[in-house]
């Protein structure tokens, strides 16, 4: 993580380097359109065009790229978050099942059975919804 956001400094420092360039240029070519006529006045002010426009558009470019980085990282929230929710209601629905059929039965056998159920389709359950390698954690502590 850390080495990740040094990269991403060290690359934002080169940007910033870039444009300070772009503005640098821009000037000098300013300055020297004072003093240049003829082809050379026209080779300097198209060039302080274009190093003023890339010194507006780094930065620019720049922001359009860190807001499409946003919205990557805000579409992976939301697939994480239906992810995590089908996963719930796919835990959830045996147990769902089983209740409602235990809140209806009313034959006294088939309702011990149906709870005699109960225990290990929730232990089962709860063990693949948090994974093998947590369940085991509960009966140690």
């Amino acid at each position: 993580m850390d080495r990740e956001r040094r990269t991403k400094a060290e690359g934002s420092y080169a940007w910033l380097a870039v444009g300070v360039i772009f503005v640098a240029l821009s000037v000098f070519s300013a300055v020297q359109t004072r003093s240049a006529s003829g082809f050379s006045l026209a080779l300097w002010s198209t060039l302080q065009i274009v190093t003023t426009a890339m010194a507006f558009l780094v930065p620019q470019a720049r922001a359009v790229v860190a807001a499409g980085g946003e919205a990557t990282a805000e579409e992976r929230e939301i697939e994480a978050r239906l992810e995590t929710r089908v996963a719930v209601n796919d835990a959830l629905d045996p147990i769902v099942r089983l209740l409602g059929s235990l809140a209806v039965e009313t034959d006294p056998t088939r309702l011990f059975q149906l709870r005699a159920e109960a225990v290990p389709l929730v232990l089962k359950t709860a063990s693949e919804f948090v994974g093998p390698d947590r369940s085991g954690r509960a009966g140690s502590s």
